[in-house]
């Protein structure tokens, strides 16, 4: 099946890449509001806390296929619908995720996405393109591979000079007769932004591609930090929330029981203030 370029902002810096910021920020919201009656206040952590364990721990190769998958799947839809495309009961022109390639630095090309698709799909372009006597076609060929200071085009900027057989067309031509036949149409690429964003896509993505666990071990790493401080400047306070806590506290203990067991804290008084008999009734629920 042919392989074509598809028109894609890529990762850096675009629409893309905000969305998945917006989704991270939301996230990190999130976790820090669930955090806060779980923890007393000197271990609870911000989002901005949590924003470095958060970077490391996210796998952002992973999380940046999974965009360029739902991408290419939103543009399939939207492209199909504008194109009049349709495969089974659904919009679409048959696009299929092949790869997606980023460049070592993004000093002059972002990433670039690929997908497979029918060659029936490109001889439908072609004849789009024919209609319009290629003229929407010849005109991008122009804009995009015309040699200029900084730039030289590996391809011809003649539409006459390019092969006859589409077949031997590759991915860069073959993207060039696709966008020529959606500037025929009224798609409007604000409305594949639109689509993409609404609903929940870049929060799943964010969390798909996140490792959880290792967050949280990040997390606690924090919180035994905080911890040794607040264990310096008031063991009576830490010794009396780990008696009312002590699943929190349990918590911190399997995390690095070294460091908090070293801790230098009153726990039998603690203990020993918050102790009831149980053979004695509660005077409050009798």
């Amino acid at each position: 099946m042919p392989e074509i370029k598809t028109p894609f902002a890529g990762l850096y810096e675009s629409w893309l890449s905000r969305a998945l910021d917006s989704a991270e920020e939301n996230a990190l919201d999130g976790q820090a509001e669930n955090d806060e009656p779980h923890w007393p206040e000197p271990l609870q952590l911000t989002a901005n806390d949590m924003a470095d364990p958060w970077f490391y721990a996210m796998d952002y190769t992973k999380a940046h296929e999974l965009i360029a998958k739902a991408y290419l799947e939103e543009f399939d839809a939207w492209a199909g619908e504008a194109l009049g495309e349709t495969r089974l009961t659904r919009v679409s022109c048959g696009l299929k995720f092949s790869d997606m390639t980023s460049p070592r630095q993004y000093n002059f090309e972002t990433d670039r996405l690929f997908a497979t698709c029918s060659m029936a799909f490109i001889k439908r372009l072609w004849k789009r393109s024919k209609a319009d006597e290629h003229k929407t076609l010849v005109a991008l060929i122009r804009e995009r591979f015309t040699s200029y200071d900084g730039f030289m085009s590996h391809y011809a900027n003649d539409l006459d000079a390019w092969p006859r057989d589409l077949s031997d067309w590759d991915h860069n031509e073959l993207e060039t007769l696709l966008i020529a036949c959606l500037d025929l149409t009224d798609a409007d690429e604000n409305t594949l932004q639109s689509q993409m964003q609404d609903g929940e896509t870049f929060d799943t993505i964010a969390s798909e591609a996140m490792d959880w666990a290792d967050f949280e071990r990040r997390c606690m790493d924090l919180r035994i930090e905080r911890l040794t401080d607040w264990a310096e400047q008031d063991p009576a306070a830490v010794a009396l929330w780990a008696a009312q806590a002590p699943d929190q506290w349990a918590k911190l203990l399997a995390h690095d029981w070294d460091e908090v067991a070293a801790l230098d804290l009153p726990m039998g008084d603690a203990c020993g203030a918050f102790y009831r008999c149980p053979e004695t009734p509660d005077m409050l629920n009798m």
